[in-house]
């Protein structure tokens, strides 16, 4: 692969979540893509703690439950350095969640400048057009990893929601995930 495809000067970095088997089971999916939707740079799966009304439910079935979504988007955030063009700062959008800033910045310290720019929740909502032929989202600075997260939701069949194919062990979605990447960024493959 060129090396020059791969640079990019934007990055998108959210996550997304699902479910191990049953929705007592939450996953954490680590998505980074480029600033103009061309490439995904990475997606990393993690365990997530129980939580809402199906917590406790949840610990009395299946036991205490380590969360290790941190270090998937750590391992995320280590696959953007490898992207990142030569010439100059690179921008780094995500929501609002407060310990992106803080992994931000321990991970990219004295190795790359950065800025971050967060989205609130209201600025990332869908805003009714009056003109139907006009794109809804014009001011969306997360649109690209918001399709690339509904793509993902569409094309693989385990994370569709209500449907009976679901995700039964974490390193195949991992593998599904990758294999998703690949076919998404045309990445010739060799068997």
């Amino acid at each position: 692969m060129d090396e020059e495809k791969l640079l990019c000067e934007e990055v998108q970095f959210d996550e997304m979540e699902s479910f191990e088997h049953t929705r007592l089971k939450p996953l954490s999916i680590a998505l980074a893509v480029s600033g103009d939707g061309k490439r995904i740079l990475d997606a990393q799966v993690g365990v997530l703690h129980y939580k809402g009304p199906l917590a406790s439910l949840a610990m009395r079935k299946y036991g205490p439950r380590i969360d290790t979504s941190r270090e998937a988007r750590a391992r995320t955030l280590k696959s953007i350095e490898r992207v990142v063009s030569k010439k100059g700062a690179l921008n780094v959008i995500t929501d609002a969640k407060p310990q992106y800033r803080s992994e931000l910045d321990y991970m990219f310290q004295g190795k790359l400048i950065f800025n971050h720019v967060t989205v609130s929740n209201e600025d990332n909502q869908v805003r009714h057009a009056t003109n139907p032929t006009l794109r809804k989202n014009v001011g969306d600075l997360m649109f690209w990893l918001n399709h690339i997260a509904a793509r993902i939701r569409h094309d693989l069949s385990r994370m569709m929601r209500k449907v009976w194919t679901t995700t039964k062990i974490l390193e195949r979605l991992q593998a599904h995930l990758n294999l998703f990447i690949a076919y998404y960024n045309d990445y010739q493959l060799s068997f």
